[in-house]
């Protein structure tokens, strides 16, 4: 068969194959093994080797059964074009027992693929039309082969593009939309390796190629993408692998990269970088997406607890209470390992830590970190947030993240809330930014159970001796005689005061008076419970004691009084007693007191008479 018809049988037969292989969306090798088939039959070749172009030159890709050996595994470039001297084809050079070799450019400067071979008849290659034909046909036979590879791969990426963008609108968690981020590109691009940098995201992925995104040491390329949005390629410094990074971007930011690696070598194909940076830009909008569902859902849970702590702040709760109550909230919403309450207070110390605060800034530790808060605020006259105190301080280094408001009260700072964490970054901008909320709505009612407090400690309490008023010794022996077993009343009253009046004058006497109160309330602190009767007398009310268990703190005032006064003076005491299942009454047991101290004064003063009636010998 003439060259002629040869031709127009391959041709044929090529386009038979073009209509066979089409349908059934088959693989590019595919597509080659029937060239080849159709080439060696119509053509009567015996033996071939098939090489195809790649980053270091011409890999073999196929040969006839026998000959394995024939030709390198591997040709440069230099050596296809030493054989091929810039000519498509050769004929009878007879390299390595090959008599034809054929070039096959499609879309690059090089040949795409190369086909050595032996003819079993001698081939007419004396007519260079015949053999250009058989060129061109082959060349529009591998083209359109791969022109179908690539739509079906386009296909195939936009399908699993539509997929990974159902999953990215069905789901709301960060895991899932991440995962299916990294499948999806292993699954479309399984020869390139991948990794995920996210901004501000403190959550550790244990089974993804997903780390933070660290802005100091991310390289020149990294930065560029994350700032400017748009997808950067870098050569590897040790020039073994090339990045590509495209930008995680949605309408309101960068929130990370994707960094595609490959072989330094490679050129990254345009349809490869549009799909990556579409997905990317897809997975970026996802994220976003998820962000915001989750801050939304966050800010929710915080206007729930702000409101929540409102609340029970506007209840009219006791200080300790309010504090405990707020340490809880702190405690519950941002995993603080200490959390302390701090006023400003006038006089010898600075500060005074409030009830409700941890152990831990009661400890010399404790008041340093304290200590540093209170000068950082003093100088910068805002709150603190430390997401590492490493290298702030040499001592500070047991708990490395810090936050700090400022108490605010009429434009003034009345004191601040410290919080600390032992790990480094353990509190996100978000908990600052509740935490502010916290102290901003609590810091009034704070003001006002101290006022409240203090108002009352105001009423219950004699202003010049600072002992307990009358009128409140009266509802504690109230209780007390409800609510104890038993209970020992002391009437004391200071002799010849009057003396003392003339003879110093009131603001003097006033001074005596001060003088017996403290060493009363100094003596009885922790048993008993002093007051101011009126004038010059004072009462110490003993709760679970008799008369026998408070007499030596009655004999302790007695004696030490003339030590702790200046004008010296001395004390007349009455003391009676009650006990349950004894038919006593307060006014009685006031009554017995009174007939004591009067007693004690018409035998001679400077000392304590007991109740001499049978129900007081306890």
């Amino acid at each position: 068969m003439d060259n002629l018809n040869n031709l127009s049988l391959y041709k044929a037969k090529l386009f038979d194959s073009i209509c066979m292989l089409d349908k059934k969306n088959l693989p590019l090798s595919e597509w080659i093994k029937e060239w080849i088939s159709i080439f060696t039959s119509v053509y009567e070749v015996y033996e071939f080797a098939l090489y195809e172009r790649n980053d270091y030159g011409y890999s073999q890709m196929m040969t006839s059964n026998n000959e394995e050996g024939r030709l390198d595994h591997l040709l440069t470039v230099a050596e296809v074009e030493g054989i091929f001297n810039n000519n498509p084809y050769y004929f009878v050079e007879n390299i390595q027992h090959y008599s034809s070799g054929f070039c096959f450019s499609l879309d690059s400067e090089y040949p795409s693929y190369i086909l050595f071979c032996n003819f079993t008849s001698q081939y007419s290659e004396g007519n260079p039309k015949s053999t250009l034909d058989i060129l061109q046909t082959t060349e529009y036979f591998l083209q359109k082969s791969m022109a179908v590879q690539r739509a079906l791969s386009e296909d195939d990426r936009y399908r699993e593009l539509y997929k990974v963008t159902e999953v990215f609108h069905s789901s709301m968690d960060m895991d899932v939309l991440l995962s299916e981020v990294i499948q999806t590109l292993r699954k479309v691009f399984p020869d390139y390796t991948y990794f995920l940098y996210l901004a501000n995201d403190p959550h550790e992925y244990v089974d993804l190629p997903i780390k933070n995104f660290d802005y100091d040491q991310a390289s020149q390329a990294a930065m560029e993408t994350f700032v400017s949005g748009e997808i950067t390629i870098e050569q590897g410094c040790n020039e073994v692998l090339k990045n590509l990074y495209a930008p995680l971007k949605g309408k309101q930011g960068v929130y990370g990269i994707l960094r595609v690696a490959t072989n330094a070598t490679f050129h990254f194909p345009d349809g490869d970088k549009e799909f990556i940076k579409l997905l990317a830009y897809t997975a970026g909008s996802a994220l976003e997406n998820a962000k915001l569902y989750q801050q939304s859902k966050r800010l929710v849970s915080d206007l729930q607890l702000i409101n929540e702590t409102s609340h029970k702040l506007n209840s009219n709760l006791r200080l300790s209470e309010t504090l405990t109550f707020l340490n809880r909230q702190i405690q519950k919403s941002m995993d603080a390992t200490e959390i302390g309450f701090v006023f400003f207070t006038e006089g010898l110390h600075p500060y005074s830590i409030l009830p409700g605060s941890s152990e831990f800034f009661h400890t010399h530790l404790g008041k340093s970190y304290i200590e540093f808060a209170l000068t950082r605020i003093n100088n910068e006259k805002d709150a603190l947030f430390i997401g590492d105190m490493e290298g702030k301080r040499e001592d500070l280094h047991e708990y490395r993240s810090l936050m700090t408001v400022p108490m605010v009260q009429n434009s003034d700072v009345i004191g601040f809330c410290i919080v600390l964490q032992s790990l480094p970054y353990a509190f996100s901008f978000d908990m600052y930014k509740l935490l502010q909320s916290f102290i901003h709505h609590s810091t009034l009612a704070l003001t006002n159970s101290m006022l409240r407090e203090k108002l009352e400690e105001m009423v219950i309490t004699d202003h010049l001796t600072k002992l307990y008023s009358r009128n409140h010794l009266d509802e504690f022996i109230s209780r007390s005689m409800l609510e104890d077993e038993k209970g020992c009343l002391v009437l004391v009253d200071i002799d010849n005061f009057k003396r003392v009046n003339d003879t110093y004058g009131h603001q003097v006497g006033d001074e005596v008076i001060v003088q017996v109160a403290n060493l009363m309330s100094s003596t009885s602190k922790g048993k008993g419970l002093a007051a101011r009767w009126g004038g010059e007398e004072l009462a110490i009310y003993f709760p679970h004691l008799s008369i026998g268990e408070a007499e030596p703190y009655v004999e302790s005032i007695i004696n030490d009084c003339p030590l702790a006064t200046n004008p010296k003076v001395t004390l007349s005491a009455g003391v009676s007693s009650w006990k349950k299942g004894f038919m006593y009454t307060e006014d009685s047991l006031f009554h017995k007191a009174d007939t004591a101290l009067y007693e004690a004064k018409r035998t001679g003063k400077n000392k304590y008479v007991k109740d001499s009636s049978l129900e007081s010998v306890l």
